[in-house]
Formats: structure tokens, sequence, C-alpha cells
């Protein structure tokens, strides 16, 4: 069969100026050939060298451009008939419409340095990596020697960082709001019960941002440094991602009903979900680690502890890899770029040691030497400022945020040296090197204590300002530093209650454990008056740490109940006044969260199942069986009914019989506290067995 003839080369009125040059065919595709389109080039320039040329040329490129154009409306408007009524896009200023429009955009971010650390010694590749922090092992540290790496300017343009989602349209549901009315009031209530305790963002950048969401104006930000959510290099994605992170925190502290709460907290976090791009892991800026952070810190109250893990390690390598840990180039910031990337490295710090606590793990940031942010309001914070400065006569809001900075370093120290250190040296040594430890840890404690400002300090409050903010920053100060006394003596203290006391499991004298485990119910025992007295008059911060801290001291009190010698310590009703305050906080806390209810109603089964443990097996150690089961049940209605705490259904819930198994399931609760270490907090699922209607979320 005759081969079929090539079919004949299509003339074409005019070729590239790139085609003409490497004499090459050209098929005069426009906007770009296929040649250039092959080569990967998108300089395809089509230079007019005569009349007749110009006319065909121009009139092919007309048409080019009008089809595309018909394309994207055609692709907007079906976009529109699927958004729902009341959303509103982010396509509202130039920078948007260009990212409509800028399909051609790569969706991943190729680095010139290599997962190695190597690169090639050009110019522009070093001087390409200038965001990014490269440490003096690495090849591009040397290569720096050689090739110094040219000065740019900070206000960089995100393009770079641009999303798939991005991309393709910001008419996307992720990215439609609320009412302006509704999204209003969420942000108000995220900086009035978020904010003030974690500033992450620079307010009024971050609010102008937001207004350029409602505006047609153009709100450029190239004239904001790079500080994150509301500066320069922040794409539209991030900053939708962090804004719905905002929103969904915001409804866990409204007035809104549970389930409509519940609701609306899911579907803030669905949009995050779509806004989460795996593209994060090829590069990243300020307002990625902070969207990473606010996610993080929504995630603390839901039911996925790993992956609230998983972002906040994703966020401390992100801070590393833009080299927050190292202020070597500060003297080229601004004062708000200085303080914002202080507050968002210390930030990261705090929520790897919180969650590191939480779940049980080392913490994973070692120590490195960034000053603490100066104590400055937003308000003061101005952008062109090298000089900002709070006013001496007005107290910054942010000095709590400076003191709970102060108590995070502790944990950390706790968690290493008491929870994480060495265990291979369990001999005499060992043991008085852990008792140094505590001393040491308790000491720190103390000064701290002592240095307060008069503002925040919870022993002196008359000397508090009448503003309610810093009697409630005072407050959450107080429940965290009495945390980390409950804590730091929490590990002597479960040793000291271990049932099997013949047991010589460590080599520090008796008394110095019972000295532990007595200051470990004291600060029980103060952490629930402290936190009992802050509900009482709506004056507490994030309120999962105020159930996590209540349920934590109600364990110590139960498991305390379980030793005669401790009892001893204590006057029965100080441990009784204790315990009620522990369930009536927690069920004062369930008017707006009901899991704080399944807690209460949980630890009230637990302490039933303990004290039934304790009596039978003293009616097994004794000659006779005298105690009546009355005398059980009178034992079992006064250890779960809090005064004036409950209706008659939480009372009978809270009752649940015991079936006298010997398989219980607090066993290795009540034995001791620590067996597997890597339960640091309490072991959620322990109190999850007892009903498996409770939905308790994973705050442990």
């Amino acid at each position: 069969m005759d081969a079929e003839p090539s079919p004949k080369r299509r003339r074409v009125a005019l070729a590239c100026t790139s085609c003409r040059e490497r004499k090459v065919r050209c098929d005069g595709t426009k906007p770009v050939c296929t040649a250039c389109q092959k080569r990967g080039s998108t300089a395809c320039v089509y230079q007019v060298i005569s009349s007749t040329a110009k006319y065909q040329s121009e009139r092919a490129y007309t048409q080019s451009l009008q089809s595309y154009v018909q394309n994207i409306e055609r692709q907007a408007q079906m976009s529109d008939d699927t958004r729902p009524v009341g959303t509103i896009p982010d396509v509202q200023t130039p920078e948007a419409s260009e990212a409509i429009l800028s399909q051609n955009a790569p969706a991943d971010t190729v680095s010139p340095i290599n997962a190695m650390g190597t690169a090639i010694p050009m110019m522009d590749h070093v001087s390409s990596t200038a965001d990014q922090f490269y440490g003096q092992s690495s090849v591009v540290s040397l290569i720096q020697q050689v090739v110094p790496t040219r000065k740019t300017a900070r206000h960089s343009s995100g393009s770079i960082l641009a999303t798939p989602k991005e991309n393709s349209s910001l008419l996307d549901e992720t990215f439609s709001l609320p009412p302006r009315r509704a999204a209003d009031w969420l942000l108000d209530i995220y900086f009035h019960n978020v904010h003030v305790f974690y500033p992450w963002v620079h307010t009024h950048s971050f609010m102008k941002a937001y207004e350029s969401l409602w505006t047609n104006q153009d709100t450029s930000t190239n004239n904001i440094p790079d500080i994150g959510l509301g500066g320069s290099n922040c794409p539209s994605s991030v900053f939708s991602c962090a804004l719905n992170a905002i929103f969904a925190l915001a409804c866990e502290f409204s007035n809104l009903d549970f389930t409509e709460k519940t609701r609306l907290s899911a579907l803030f976090y669905d949009r995050i979900k779509g806004l989460l791009h795996i593209d994060l892991l090829d590069s990243g800026s300020l307002c990625h680690v902070q969207a990473l952070l606010l996610v993080a810190q929504y995630l603390q109250c839901t039911q996925y502890p790993t992956r609230c893990w998983n972002i906040v390690g994703l966020a401390y390598r992100m801070s590393l890899g833009l080299g927050l840990h190292s202020m070597g180039n500060a003297q080229e910031m601004s004062a708000i770029e200085t303080q914002i990337r202080r507050r968002v490295w210390h930030g990261c710090i705090q929520m790897d040691i919180t969650v590191s606590m939480t779940m049980g793990r080392p913490p994973t940031a070692p120590r490195y030497n960034v000053p603490l942010p100066d104590t400055i309001d937003d308000e003061f914070l101005i952008v062109g400022m090298n000089d900002c400065r709070q006013p001496e006569e007005i107290f910054s809001q942010t000095t709590s945020y400076l003191e709970n900075l102060k108590l995070i370093d502790i944990l950390g120290k706790i968690l290493l040296n008491v929870y994480h250190g060495d265990k291979s040296d369990r001999g005499s040594n060992g043991s008085v090197r852990d008792l140094e430890a505590i001393l040491q840890l308790d000491s720190e404690l103390a000064s701290f204590e002592k240095a307060l400002h008069p503002n925040l300090d919870w022993n002196n409050r008359d000397h508090i300002e009448s503003k309610l903010l810093f009697k409630r920053q005072s407050n959450v100060l107080q429940a965290r530093f009495l945390h980390l006394k409950l804590l730091l003596y929490r590990p002597t203290f479960s040793l000291f209650c271990s049932r099997d006391k013949t047991e010589t499991t460590s080599d520090l004298p008796r008394i110095h454990q019972k000295n532990c485990a007595v200051l470990c119910v004291q600060a029980a025992c103060n952490l629930i008056e402290s936190l009992e007295r802050a509900t009482a008059v709506d004056s507490t911060g994030v309120w999962w740490y105020g159930v996590f801290y209540l349920v934590t001291a109600g364990i110590i009190l139960v498991l305390a109940d379980s030793d005669e010698s401790l009892i001893a310590s204590f006057s029965k009703e100080q441990l009784e006044t204790a315990w009620g305050n522990c369930l009536q906080a927690l069920f004062r806390m369930a008017q707006g969260h009901s899991s704080a209810r399944d807690y209460a109603i949980a630890l009230g089964a637990l302490k039933q199942r303990a004290g039934s443990q304790r009596i039978n097996a003293s009616q097994s150690r004794a000659p006779s069986r005298a105690r009546s089961q009355q005398g059980i049940d009178d034992q079992v209605s006064e250890t779960t009914n809090p005064p004036d705490l409950v209706d008659e259904n939480d009372l009978r819930i809270a009752n649940i019989e015991t079936d006298g198994s010997p398989h219980d399931i607090f066993s290795p609760l009540l034995q001791n506290w620590e067996t597997g270490i890597e339960d640091i907090m309490l072991p959620a699922h322990l109190l999850q067995d007892i009903d498996e209607g409770f939905s308790l979320p994973h705050l442990f």
C-alpha cells in the first residue's frame, strides 16, 4: 500500500521571533506556538514585519483572545450557577481577576536546591533562595560564600506560592464567606477570646485584608512588609484557610446552641481541608505558618489528635525553613516584621510543647535563643516605623502572652527532665538527680510567681485593673501555673499511690515520695478552686484547656482517695469541697460545651468504681464481712452527687452500676497512672469505655 502523502504544511503569515531566530518551523499558533510550547517557553512574541502580515497576524491573535475570554466567561457562569445563595466569592480585586485568568501558572514550584541541600552555583539560583533558611552545614551556605546573595526587596509576590485551587477559580465554594454581619460577629469573638491569648497575627493588617474581601477597591499589599496574614506574600487561598480557621474557633466561643455550633464548625473545617493543599510542602511563608497554627489550635478541640500533631509539626518545620529561629538578618527588617516573626516562632514552640504534653511525646523543638517578643500592642506596631514602642502609661495586653511563654519554657523542662529523661539510670544517683530536678523546677515556678506584674498577679487581686481582660488573663495564667505544679509532682504521686507498695520501684525515700504526693494533691485542689471561681464569673480562657485541667485534677483526687496515709494529710472537708467544685465547674461549662457534662459524668463513675474496689479490697482482707451493701450504696451516693449541681437525670446517669468484675477497665489507671508513660495525659479511651454513648473529644 502506498504511503499516504504527508499533509501539506500550512503557510503562516508570520512566524514568532523565537522560531525565526532558531530557524525552526513555526505553525503560527496564538498566543504561544507549538514549538515554543514544546520548549516550555512562554516568551512567544510575534513581531510585525510587513503591512500584510500585520493585518493577518492581528486578526488571528484577536480571534484567539476572544475565544479564550469566552471560555473563561462560560466557566465563571457555570461556577456562579452552582454557588449557594448568600455566599460572596472573593473575586473583587484586580489581583483576584488576574488569578482567575492565570491558567498557565505552574502548580508546583521547583526549587534550585535539591533535597540534599545542594545547588548549582549560579547567581539566579542563589538569590532565589533568599526567603529560605539554609544553615552553615548546608552546601547552599558554602556556595553563598563564593556567590554572595543579592539583596532583594522583601515585598515579594505570592504568585509562586499560588495553589491549584487559587489558579483555577476564586469562585469555588471553598472561598465563600458568611453574610457580612455574621462574619464580623465571628471575627469579633475571635479577637476578644482567642487573639488576646495567642496574638499570632497583626490585627490591623489582617482586618485591612479582610475588609478588602468586601470591596472593589484595589487594596494591594505590596507596600506592606512580609508580616504573614494581611501582609505581602500572602496568597488568597492561605488567607481564606486562616479565615475559616478563625471562624471555626469563634464558633466554639459563641453563644450558639450546640447543634448549630457543631454544624458551622464542621462547615468551616471542610473549607479548611479544601484550602490546605499538599503543595504547602514545596515552599512556605510566614502566612503559611500562621494559618497552620490556627488550624492546629482549632483541631485541639476536635477528635483529630493526630492531625493536630502533624500540622503543628509541619508549622514548626516550615518556620525552621524560613529561619524564624535565626535572627541573623534582623537588622534588615522593620520593627513590625521582627515582632510578628518572634510571635509566630514562639507560637510554634508553644504549640509543639503543648501537644507533646497532651499526647505524651517528647517535645520536638530544641532550645534556640530567640528573644521573646516585646510587650507592644498591635495598635502600636505601625508599618513603616523602625522604632515601635508601647506607651509607658498603657499596660500591654500582650504581657500575658510573654508570661505564658515563660511557663511554656518551664513545661518543656518538666517534660524533658521529669517525664522523658534518661530512664537507664534508676539507681540511687538517678533518684537523687530526679529529686534535684523537681526541686529546681519548683524553684523556677516560685520565681515566676513572684515576678508577675501586679495586673496579672492572682495573689494580689486588689491591684489588678478593673478591666475584665486582665482578670481573665490572670485566671488563665494561674490555671496554667497550677497545672504545671500538678504535672511536676504527678509521677512521684502515682508511684506513691501504687497499690503494691511492697515493690521497690524507686530508691527515692518514702518520705520524699509522700511530700511530692501531698504537693500534687494540693496543686489539684488549688487548680479546681481557681477554675471554679473563674467559671462562676465567665472569666476563663480557651474552654478545652479548662476541661482538661479539671478532669486531670479530678483524677488526682480519685487516686488520692485510695491511699489512707495520703488522705490523712488533708481534712475530709477540703477534699470533698474540691471534688464538688470540680464537678460543679464542669457542669457549669457544659452549658456551652456538652462534652464537659460527659466528662463530669465519667469522673463520677470513675470515683464510684474506685470506691467500690477499695471497699471490696478491705472486705476481702477482713476476717468477717460485716460491712453491708447499704454501706456501699451510701459511699457511692456520697462521692458521686455534687451539691446543687445537676438535675435528677444527670444523677441517674452518673450513678453507673458496677458489675464487680475482676477485670476492671480502670485497674491500670488506679495501679499506676504512669504505666507506659506515653499516656502522660488522661487516657480518654478509659472514660469512653464507661458508656459508648458518650462522644468525648480527644483533648488528651
